[in-house]
């Protein structure tokens, strides 16, 4: 049995254990050894902390659910000032399809110009014919044909979907050259002749305006100008003429000439007006 003078002594350091224990817990604040370790804290046993008491330190990334999509709401402001580095994406700048033939208009609206480069070709070398072809329809043509001259005298012609059929186009010149004024005309033949029948080796712009309509026939209007050594007058020419066909938009041009080549370095540019 134990004695009541040694169970007196038992219950006296007890006692004295947890008033110590005790002591070290409340009067100094907590010390480690009286938090437990072998259990996990509820959230509602942990008080509230004010963000300005988080100074330094980096949340980790799983912190942050990755289960839910923040709303807009929920995402503030950005200025884009902020935006430093990288490429915007062009569908976040405007609706419609961005691509090299379009641009953006003042409606963020992705939209093709009014006006696009058809053709931009240079002859590397002396050539009989130089032409250019594209796709898609479009209502007007201007056409351009910058040439450095011809290997030999000759006229330049203009012919459209590589149709050279005995009465597929029309035309009527007026001219001036040096001091005479002349005309020429051909209601039926196999191209649009641009200088009537007169003939050249001079360099030579040839600006032609067509209406492209697809079921009606083509009007072709042309302006040339020759480029003539000094103490000879230019000549310069006004054309009227037709393309027969009813059944297509036209989407090629070839330039040939009635005789000679076109020197290396003539330039043809076709723009396109929808």
């Amino acid at each position: 049995m134990i004695k009541i003078s040694t169970l007196a002594v038992i219950l006296g350091v007890m006692i004295l254990s947890v008033v110590i224990y005790a002591d070290e817990a409340y009067a100094g604040g907590l010390v480690k050894r009286a938090i437990s370790t072998a259990d996990t804290w509820l959230v509602s046993d942990i008080p509230d902390l004010p963000a300005s008491k988080i100074t330094s330190g980096t949340f980790a990334k799983s912190i942050i659910s990755t289960t839910d999509t923040w709303t807009a709401a929920e995402i503030p402001s950005l200025d884009t000032s902020k935006l430093t580095t990288g490429t915007m994406a062009t569908a976040r700048l405007g609706s419609g399809t961005a691509d090299s033939t379009t641009f953006l208009r003042g409606d963020q609206t992705w939209v093709k110009p009014l006006e696009e480069k058809l053709v931009d070709t240079t002859l590397g070398a002396d050539a009989a014919s130089i032409g250019g072809s594209w796709s898609g329809s479009y209502e007007k043509l201007k056409i351009t044909l910058l040439s450095k001259g011809g290997s030999a005298v000759g006229i330049a012609y203009v012919r459209f979907n590589g149709d050279s059929g005995a009465a597929s186009y029309g035309w009527n010149d007026v001219g001036i050259i040096a001091t005479a004024v002349v005309d020429a005309q051909d209601s039926s033949d196999s191209e649009i002749q641009l200088t009537g029948t007169s003939t050249t080796a001079a360099p030579q712009v040839i600006e032609l305006s067509v209406m492209n309509f697809q079921t009606t026939r083509k009007a072709v209007q042309s302006e040339t100008a020759n480029a003539e050594a000094i103490a000879t007058n230019s000549a310069t020419w006004l054309s009227g003429g037709t393309w027969e066909n009813t059944s297509n938009s036209i989407t090629q041009v070839d330039f040939p000439r009635s005789a000679g080549n076109w020197l290396s370095g003539a330039r043809l540019i076709v723009i396109g007006i929808q």
